[in-house]
């Protein structure tokens, strides 16, 4: 049973933070790293789009259309990542903002007003620009990719919004549908019964989601339903909210409640999500690392005596 990150760190975006939160976070015994993300998990993937011409940002975090044809991508900050790193990629995790994430963030004001509630542009878009990510990342070796879709937990229900079960599915589907990596998908918050339905059916190996602050998603999955649907549970285990550090005896308790419910199911765990939340905070990256190191030392101490 593995250790990992979501993704965010509470350190000013640069390439040398984002090198050094890299190597403390193999230093603190997390299994799989990710490539970290230091600006909002929306700008990583619009500002690029931004600087393409498809979009104009009118402030942090909002952007409107200019021209939604053919998406271009630009991987440039991972690419380097990866050069001065000089990581094995097939032991990275790559955090890819989902397209109805991304989609909510361009357009008006609020959620309602944004490009989520435009289903062709989702789809002859944003779902082909992730795709174009997700396929590039797998070429490159990279050997986990997660798609955080935060919005999923937003939508699922909404009539308002119209989409079928079918059509998320049919999201994944078409974003996974070439890549040879390992991949996941984290959406954090309550996991509705019929979320949960959704994400076994779509094409995604990790289900990524917090078990600590929403103790109430252990009963929106089962044992017997990850073994149907061949998925594996990657359990946030301390909060990422929260500055406060966890003990070890209540991240193990957790855990073993967990790994009892979902037997060998259960995998590259993880905070309930990244740490960006935290910046700002007095010792906020201090206090990260030491969440991550108490995730790994817990991992590695309860698969020892299983």
């Amino acid at each position: 049973m593995r250790s990992s990150h979501v993704g965010s760190y509470p350190l000013e975006h640069s390439q040398d933070n984002m090198l050094r939160a890299y190597l403390d976070t193999v230093s603190s015994g997390i299994s799989v790293p990710p490539i970290p993300q230091l600006k909002s998990f929306t700008e990583i993937y619009l500002d690029p789009l931004a600087s393409s011409g498809k979009l104009r940002k009118v402030k942090e975090d909002r952007y409107e259309v200019l021209n939604l044809d053919e998406p271009v991508i630009d991987l440039g900050e991972v690419e380097s990542f990866l050069e001065r790193s000089k990581a094995d990629p097939r032991g990275l995790r790559l955090p890819v903002t989902g397209p109805l994430t991304l989609a909510s963030k361009v357009g008006g004001e609020g959620f309602m007003d944004s490009m989520i509630t435009n289903k062709d542009a989702v789809f002859s878009f944003f779902v082909p620009y992730v795709r174009k990510i997700v396929d590039w990342a797998s070429h490159r070796g990279i050997g986990y990719i997660f798609v955080d879709e935060p919005a999923l937990g937003l939508i699922v229900g909404r009539k308002i919004l119209s989409y079928s079960e079918r059509e998320l599915v049919e999201i994944y589907e078409e974003i996974f549908s070439e890549a040879k990596s390992y991949t996941g998908m984290h959406v954090c918050g309550r996991i509705s019964p019929l979320l949960s339905d959704i994400l076994m059916r779509v094409p995604a190996k990790y289900l990524s989601h917090e078990f600590h602050d929403t103790r109430e998603n252990m009963k929106s999955f089962s044992r017997e339903k990850l073994e149907e649907y061949d998925k594996i549970i990657s359990p946030g285990v301390v909060s990422a909210k929260n500055p406060e550090v966890e003990s070890v005896e209540e991240v193990s308790s957790l855990l073993r409640e967990i790994l009892e419910r979902f037997g060998p199911r259960v995998d590259l765990v993880s905070a309930d999500c990244g740490f960006g939340g935290l910046k700002g905070l007095r010792n906020s990256y201090d206090i990260s690392l030491r969440k991550l190191k108490l995730i790994a030392e817990v991992s590695s101490s309860l698969l020892k005596s299983s």
